[in-house]
């Protein structure tokens, strides 16, 4: 018959226990499986002796339990590009890969979609994702003015309307 203790108060010793269900653990022991005062543990009795089990009030989680739950705006993408990047080092394609199933969940929000698709497929053509979400969201027949000579240089080359170099071009 498994019951549930709370060990309430962790002290040094090798193992006492006392009247009120509480264990004191050697410290090697509660440091090497992160336990900490306070935690609740079902202990079992077995055949080869007593067995303490944490007791999780959550299940596990996984990613794809909470994803879907979930609304990502054009910042946060911008941000989690950024992360994984320079943080992972996750190459643009890595990046790339990890959105589209991020937003391939049928129940997953994507502040608009459609801008993220397009700038999806610019990665594809070699363009960053930030140059490119950029790109997507401009308002249909905007021009896009840009500081970076590459950038304009790629969006001539896939054949991307209306993107200019600053200072190169007078806009009425």
């Amino acid at each position: 018959m498994s019951r549930a203790y709370i060990l309430t108060r962790i002290l040094h010793g090798d193992g006492e226990a006392f009247d009120e269900g509480q264990v004191v653990l050697p410290k090697t022991i509660r440091e090497s499986r992160g336990w900490r005062a306070g935690m609740e543990f079902l202990v079992e009795e077995t055949a080869q002796g007593i067995l303490l089990r944490p007791v999780r009030p959550f299940p596990p989680t996984r990613v794809e339990d909470i994803a879907g739950c979930l609304a990502y705006s054009k910042t946060v993408l911008l941000e989690a590009d950024w992360v994984l990047r320079s943080v992972f080092s996750y190459t643009d394609e890595e990046v790339r890969e990890a959105f589209a199933g991020v937003i391939g969940i049928p129940t997953t929000h994507v502040e608009g979609g459609a801008a993220v698709q397009e700038a999806l497929r610019l990665v594809e053509e070699g363009f960053d994702f930030a140059d490119a979400l950029h790109l997507a969201y401009r308002p249909a027949g905007a021009v896009f003015v840009s500081f970076d000579e590459k950038l304009v240089r790629r969006a001539q080359r896939a054949g991307v309307p209306d993107v200019v170099l600053a200072g190169r071009t007078r806009l009425n």
